[in-house]
């Protein structure tokens, strides 16, 4: 009950759909992206509200699946349908506390993304005469993207502004920023046209053959250079938003060193 590279979704590299199990529809809240969590502004005398900017919220995944007594292709019996359900149901369980790895893939199996997510509900099966069993559990994702493999937009730029194509179907708040060999006062705007989408500057300064990394959304630093993560300031709550829509990145800054910048495209 392995994985293999065409298989839709899995839990922690067990595959959900092998001879044993399987998901029995497409769609619902496993297509459905997270709603937005936000509204506009009442303001007295005044007709309607003012809109204000709404984010995506957490969510809750729904697996329809059933369980046979199928091993290897056969039927194996009531005992062998017993123990697929057991051993599915801690898959999904996982244990108190810790979160799971739930992947999905597209494209054959050649496109994949992963979100982590908490058991919240379910595994009540249906019993179908000891050959089958019907059931659904619910996966908590407190972050309601899944994310892709990490992605080079900026690699080793200078001041400028920079045309990008960001891939994913949400806004990616998971990425790492890199300032190398003396640069200092970094500011990065993101654009769609001559609309700006969010801004992130600091006064943070790298030394000649030193550089640091901060990554979001742990807001981790390493590297050699001097500054601290104090020093960056954020132009709204999210930090910067690598939206999809995008068209340029506009790096500022001054001194002689570059700026690298990677993220994870998010998916729903």
């Amino acid at each position: 009950m392995t994985n293999s590279t065409d298989d839709y979704w899995d839990i922690d590299g067990t595959s959900l759909q092998t001879v044993a199990w399987g998901i029995d529809d497409f769609g619902g809240s496993l297509e459905a992206p997270p709603q937005l969590r936000g509204k506009g502004q009442t303001v007295p005398y005044r007709a309607g509200t003012l809109w204000r900017r709404q984010v995506p919220d957490s969510r809750v995944l729904t697996f329809n699946m059933w369980v046979s007594g199928d091993d290897e292709g056969l039927y194996s019996g009531e005992d062998r349908l017993l123990e697929n359900w057991q051993q599915l149901r801690a898959l999904f369980w996982g244990g108190v506390g810790r979160q799971l790895a739930i992947t999905k893939r597209w494209d054959g199996g050649t496109e994949s993304a992963t979100a982590l997510g908490s058991f919240a509900g379910g595994l009540e099966p249906v019993n179908y005469g000891l050959q089958l069993l019907r059931f659904s559990a619910d996966v908590f994702l407190a972050d309601p993207w899944f994310y892709g493999d990490s992605v080079t937009l900026l690699n080793a730029v200078s001041a400028g502004t920079h045309a990008v194509s960001i891939a994913g179907d949400g806004a990616s708040q998971r990425f790492s920023l890199t300032v190398t060999d003396a640069f200092a006062n970094v500011g990065i705007v993101v654009k769609r046209g001559d609309e700006v989408l969010s801004t992130l500057t600091s006064t943070a300064a790298s030394q000649t053959a030193a550089s640091f990394t901060v990554a979001w959304p742990d807001l981790i630093r390493t590297g050699t250079a001097t500054g601290n993560l104090s020093q960056f300031v954020p132009a709204q709550p999210t930090w910067i938003d690598l939206d999809p829509s995008a068209t340029d990145i506009v790096v500022s800054g001054s001194g002689a060193g570059s700026v690298t910048l990677t993220y994870e495209p998010a998916y729903v």
